[in-house]
């Protein structure tokens, strides 16, 4: 027994002494920064490998981090591009995310605002920050170890991080238009704001670098390729909700399904009877104020039921849309975000995208992808880009294009044979026509609002419910 004693006295006695040294051997560590502890500096990552891993990092920011800080940097913008423009109301309840009501008044200077502002800021710059990162590495691993890459994918590396740098600077011009413009070789970032004319040529420089080095297919799914550099095909991103809605946010609005409404030419009220016209007072389109429902027969332009979840009508294969004051209901607070849901993030119920396990609560979250760039996008803002230069004869063909092609493949939730109102334009005689077209086709794509020119809403209503631009100096 007393050599058993000694034995374990030996044994506690050499294994104080062994964490003694380690503790002496470490006793600087937060002193010093000689050598990375727990962290990934340059030198650390100058393989071929680092330089993927932190092209992936600069990916990872088109979305905001889950934890934390992530409503007002969500990748679709519906804060911004549909709350702030009366497409959507907050929705939930009025205790939840209360800074959203203070960016649907246009409240900036709030200080909940103020947070959700400063949230967009920082991860757009996050991602133009991850985008000089991987050229700098590039550059470093393409210097000392050339053999690593190949001249392919060297070439391709470089210009999806122009490309994401592109994305991410645009993402600041459309919030605040005047903006710093940040590259991989800055040292200095006490940089005054660029005007939005010289952002506007910084981007288009960096997405013309980027066409010239991208591979025509992209290497793999879900990288830019010579499609995105053109911004000819939306860039899609997973994105998280329920079939109708996370905790029932981004509540279409009132305003957004009445702009849907159509003369029995099929052409919007919003254009033959704009009640926000100063000539033209008696306009009707806006002018109701029930929840429009299943068995209404009012004339709508098809693409609504794509858009918004309406009482009593199909939403998707989910079955009728049920909208009580009851615990069945699919709005959560009616008083609060009135009685529509959103859509167009919502999943087929046949699609398995549903998440099942893990997140904060599975159910609520899908595989549905954002768009944060749609090719009917780019069309209108050529229309719109037309219109602004009084070329109304190379617009017209554009937004007809767009109706066209929803006259053929939209569809609402009547019988088969129903007509499908959605009738082309005869002229183009303003610019009202390529934004309210907008409103039709990205309504909650939390895209369509952003303006091309200036912040001034027009008094002929040219540019409805449209929010004023954040002004930067």
């Amino acid at each position: 027994m007393k050599v058993a004693t000694k034995n374990r006295l030996l044994v506690g006695t050499a294994i104080l002494t062994i964490m003694s040294g380690g503790f002496y051997g470490c006793n600087n560590f937060l002193d010093t920064n000689a050598i990375p502890q727990g962290t990934l500096d340059e030198g650390t990552l100058s393989t071929a490998a680092g330089v993927e891993g932190t092209l992936i990092a600069a990916y990872r920011a088109l979305d905001c981090p889950a934890a934390g800080g992530s409503w007002g940097c969500a990748a679709s913008n519906w804060v911004w591009g549909s709350v702030a423009a009366d497409d959507s109301y907050k929705g939930s309840d009025s205790g939840d995310q209360p800074p959203i009501n203070d960016i649907e008044g246009y409240h900036w200077s709030a200080p909940n605002g103020q947070d959700y502002i400063n949230e967009k800021w920082t991860i757009s710059y996050e991602g133009v920050s991850r985008a000089n990162a991987t050229l700098r590495l590039l550059k470093k691993v393409l210097a000392a170890h050339p053999e690593q890459l190949s001249a392919a994918d060297a070439k391709s590396i470089e210009g999806e991080a122009l490309f994401l740098r592109a994305h991410y600077h645009f993402e600041a011009y459309r919030m605040w238009g005047n903006i710093p413009y940040y590259r991989e070789d800055e040292t200095d970032f006490r940089k005054a704001n660029e005007t939005s004319a010289a952002a506007i040529a910084d981007i288009l420089s960096d997405l013309d670098a980027a066409i010239a080095l991208l591979p025509t297919t992209a290497r793999a799914k879900g990288r830019a390729g010579q499609w995105n550099g053109n911004f000819g095909e939306r860039l899609n991103f997973p994105y998280s909700g329920s079939h109708f809605g996370c905790c029932g946010f981004n509540q279409p609005s009132q305003n957004l399904v009445n702009f849907y409404r159509v003369d029995a030419a099929g052409l919007p009220l919003a254009l033959s009877s704009p009640g926000n016209d100063p000539t033209n007072p008696g306009g009707t389109w806006n002018a109701n104020d029930n929840a429009f429902e299943g068995g209404n027969l009012a004339a709508v332009d098809p693409r609504l039921d794509w858009t918004v979840g309406r009482n009593k009508v199909p939403y998707k294969d989910w079955g009728l849309v049920k909208v009580t004051t009851g615990s069945d209901s699919w709005v959560r607070d009616i008083g609060n975000g009135g009685p529509y849901t959103p859509k167009k993030n919502a999943h087929e119920k046949a699609s398995g995208a549903e998440q099942v396990a893990g997140g904060w609560a599975p159910t609520q979250q899908n595989s549905v992808r954002i768009h944060l760039f749609r090719y009917a996008d780019m069309l209108l803002l050529l229309a719109e880009a037309q219109v602004e230069s009084g070329n109304f004869a190379a617009a017209l063909p554009l937004v007809n294009l767009i109706r066209t092609r929803a006259g053929v493949t939209a569809q609402g939730c009547g019988a088969g044979a129903d007509s499908v109102l959605v009738a082309s334009l005869l002229t183009l005689p303003s610019r009202a026509k390529p934004t309210h077209e907008r409103r039709f086709v990205l309504s909650a794509d939390s895209s369509w609002r952003w303006k091309v020119s200036g912040s001034t809403i027009s008094a002929a209503g040219d540019y409805p419910m449209l929010p004023p631009r954040l002004t930067t100096t």
